[in-house]
């Protein structure tokens, strides 16, 4: 049994798996036992989170193929921006002919993109969906400085940064990871994780010494929790194993957890 002084976050699409599971268990022990026995005060806090829980469904796309091709979509223009950025510079990074003034001020701007931008390449694109939206959260900061709009402008790439831009928008909204400016301050997935934590407070606080119970009424959550730890430290782990040999490969991918799966593999594209 978990002590939930730290409970572990979930993705939307996990978060709905969660809801889901305990409105079957809740059905199943109402039946069984009733409410009185349940505890009515349980059930209320179980449909306050199920109430949170629908907001949820638009925030994870219908398929697996629906959050890969959005997923893809990012990609795609961020690494076009790099592809072009290296383009010109390699061009421009001959000693034949003088460079013009134009020509230099573009060498310089691509220079300034690749610096700023992709100082690690775009390896972080194949990451877990969670961690790529961080890291390109801080990609679209640094994008947005004077200088770096300016070398972008320069580079003829304004309009595909404005892309980039709208989907990395979209991505964090779709995934859950952000909501748009208009929203209330609490985004959805923050409010159910918030109802969460106030139902199993109240399983615990009424059913503190039933502890066939309360491990049934929690289940839903510590089975799904369990999985998203074991695979985030596999992850961690294989990692670290990685960089103590000195592996300077790319990372493999990472295995998908639901709600939070990595980007497609070249055989899914």
């Amino acid at each position: 049994m978990s002590t939930y002084l730290m409970m572990t976050k979930l993705g939307p699409a996990d978060a709905i798996a969660v809801t889901e599971k305990l409105k079957a268990v809740l059905k199943r022990l109402v039946a069984e036992h009733g409410e009185q026995a349940v505890n009515p005060e349980v059930i209320a806090a179980a449909k306050t989170l199920f109430k949170d829980g629908e907001p949820l469904r638009g925030l994870v796309p219908s398929t697996y193929r629906d959050r890969r091709d959005l997923d893809r979509a990012t990609d795609v223009c961020i690494t076009a921006i790099a592809s072009v950025s290296e383009l010109k510079l390699s061009a421009y990074d001959q000693k034949h002919v003088e460079l013009t003034e134009r020509q230099e001020q573009e060498r310089k701007a691509a220079q300034l993109v690749l610096d700023t931008l992709y100082g690690e390449g775009t390896s972080f694109l194949r990451d877990r969906w969670s961690a790529q939206f961080g890291t390109t959260e801080g990609y679209m900061q640094k994008a947005g400085t004077k200088a770096v709009t300016k070398a972008i402008d320069a580079l003829g790439l304004t309009g595909l940064m404005g892309l980039a831009r709208e989907l990395h928008e979209l991505y964090g909204q779709r995934m859950g990871f952000t909501t748009s400016e208009t929203a209330s301050e609490a985004s959805p997935l923050m409010r159910w994780h918030e109802s969460l934590e106030a139902y199993i407070g109240t399983v615990i606080g009424k059913h503190g010494r039933n502890r066939s119970l309360r491990d049934e009424l929690t289940a839903p959550y510590e089975e799904i929790a369990a999985t998203v730890r074991a695979m985030t430290a596999a992850k961690v782990g294989s990692r670290s194993t990685g960089e103590a040999k000195g592996d300077a490969a790319e990372a493999p991918a990472p295995t998908p957890v639901a709600g939070d799966e990595p980007p497609p593999t070249r055989e899914d594209r």
